[in-house]
């Protein structure tokens, strides 16, 4: 069998080895929150207060809540999907 040949064999062999490990292992690349639960005053956060959210199917989202300072605008914050509320934080703040 020519070098070409194997070479084009070998790198076959390995592309497909790397797609069944990324098959087999594709769970472990999916984002897992924060499941910690920290209340907003334990932070540091005073004026913020926890919120528990009911969805229509059944799903409860926690929420941290901060009344806006007269004349200033509401924010709503969406932090994404890394972490949780309690890395996020100093933006509340």
């Amino acid at each position: 069998m020519p070098l070409i040949a194997k070479t084009v064999l070998a790198l076959l062999v390995l592309y497909v080895a790397a797609c069944i490990v990324g098959y087999w292992g594709q769970r472990a690349l999916i984002y897992y929150p924060d499941r910690r639960r920290i209340a907003p005053a334990s932070a540091g956060l005073k004026g913020v207060e926890e919120r528990v959210l009911q969805t229509p199917d059944g799903e409860r989202l926690i929420a941290w809540y901060g009344k806006a300072a007269p004349g200033q605008p509401t924010l709503l914050y969406f932090h994404g999907n890394g972490g949780g509320l309690i890395d996020r934080a100093p933006r509340v703040e």
